[in-house]
């Protein structure tokens, strides 16, 4: 479907219909991701998050060798836990 409007003498719109839940680089968009991953952090245990915008980095302090790799596994399954959680709130 496809509704042509004009904006201006010079600009046209097209109004499309969108296959995803909202276009990209729309405002409300942007507002229900942060919402969404609003969370995040205070699932994640053993380790910090730091976000900026869609960007997520999480920061896993251990003494040694062996403490990283059991920090990463737990970390990496809380994380795997959050997104099965928000998927299935998500879809249903």
């Amino acid at each position: 479907m496809e509704i042509n409007s004009r904006i201006s003498e010079k600009f046209t719109s097209t109004l499309k219909e969108t296959k995803c839940r909202f276009p990209q680089g729309s405002v409300l968009g942007l507002v229900l991701f942060l919402l969404y991953i609003n969370d995040l952090p205070i699932n994640i245990q053993r380790g910090r998050t730091a976000s900026l915008a869609d960007d997520t980095n999480i920061q896993i302090e251990v003494t040694n060798a062996n403490n990283l790799n059991e920090t990463t596994k737990e970390v990496m399954l809380q994380i795997s836990i959050w997104f099965y959680l928000n998927k299935l709130v998500i879809t249903h």
